[in-house]
């Protein structure tokens, strides 16, 4: 079947073109398109038949890069539905062969991965002497990179509907909450406009709360 090319000019947050960091209009483009199990994940529809294409900018001043197609809050939903589960893994090795049941599972349950983590937080918690009475993780999964050692209120907010570590309180909404320490790892290059959410924590921190 003939290969149909569909060029989208749905830019949503980047309408100018500008960094989505630092605002600054010195950016270059390059030609790219969307990850084929990406594209069948948001919109249905299979790259053979129709290419959704699309540009990868660099900013040339704060060295930041982003596809300029950026995904609304009802595709961000989409992609990241049931994130990892089993539906998620078998549609994703269909287009990418090497994420296969046991690379998924691997993914934030490396015994290594979240010693390391929760051991680099609690340094960096106690070389600051801070008292610590609610806790968020922002995107954080299972809550399982929240070091067990901290004797407070634990909530991670996520929204792939995945079940809470026990003892963690999993938030789809924050509406009226603040948090007197917010953490936010790996989570800021899967969402379209990443300078949104660290206003967003800003906004749910008490006077004097750590963003991290």
């Amino acid at each position: 079947m003939k290969k149909l090319v569909l060029l989208l000019l749905l830019f949503a947050v980047n309408v100018n073109g500008k960094c989505l960091i630092c605002e600054s209009n010195n950016v270059e483009s390059k030609y790219a398109h969307i990850a084929d199990f990406v594209q069948f994940r948001i919109y249905g529809t299979d790259s053979s038949i129709v290419e959704i294409k699309t540009s990868l900018i660099h900013c040339k001043d704060c060295g930041f890069a982003f596809y300029k197609k950026r995904f609304n809050e009802d595709e961000e939903r989409k992609l990241y539905d049931d994130y990892r589960g089993e539906s998620y893994q078998k549609l994703r090795q269909k287009y990418e062969t090497w994420y296969t049941k046991e690379f998924n599972y691997s993914l934030g349950n490396s015994e290594y991965e979240i010693s390391l983590r929760t051991k680099h937080l609690l340094n960096i918690v106690r070389k600051r002497n801070l008292d610590i009475k609610s806790l968020l993780d922002f995107g954080g999964d299972k809550g399982q990179f929240i070091p067990d050692e901290f004797n407070c209120k634990k909530y991670v907010y996520e929204i792939s509907g995945i079940k809470p570590k026990e003892g963690i309180i999993s938030l789809q909404k924050m509406d009226g909450m603040v948090f007197d320490f917010i953490m936010c790892a790996h989570v800021l290059e899967h969402v379209s406009d990443p300078k949104a959410v660290v206003l967003t924590c800003k906004a749910h921190l008490v006077g004097g709360g750590i963003y991290i």
